[in-house]
């Protein structure tokens, strides 16, 4: 099986956010690109949950601007803080169940900011 290097997914960081956010909502992909209004294809979103492609500052706004509680500091930074209390605890076990999967640094983000979280 071969595997992917850092360098096949510059953005993976934000595309297992985007994943894990997406699977806390219980939405699929396909759903979230037909409520784009046409701004989103179906191939352009797979590679921005990839880590392939970075999302834009456009279409991250649509999407903070279209469901609640999304925010360009959680996408972006990872801050996680940004988030609902509710939103955030669905979110962090899918974050670290991806990053196990994918075997990459998000998990230790994910982690951290659980350890952050609880302290609050």
């Amino acid at each position: 099986m071969p595997t992917t290097s850092p360098d096949d997914r510059p953005h993976a960081a934000i595309g297992n956010r985007l994943r894990a956010w997406r699977e806390a909502l219980e939405l699929k992909q396909t759903h979230v690109v037909e409520t784009s209004d046409g701004r989103f294809q179906p191939n352009g979103w797979s590679q921005w949950e990839s880590g392939k492609i970075r999302i834009s500052i456009d279409a991250a706004l649509l999407l903070v601007d279209k469901y609640p509680g999304l925010s360009l500091d959680y996408i972006y930074r990872g801050k996680y803080e940004a988030l609902p209390h509710d939103l955030y605890k669905k979110i962090q076990p899918r974050l670290l169940r991806i990053a196990d999967k994918k075997n990459d640094s998000t998990q230790q983000v994910a982690a951290t900011a659980g350890k952050k979280r609880s302290r609050q």
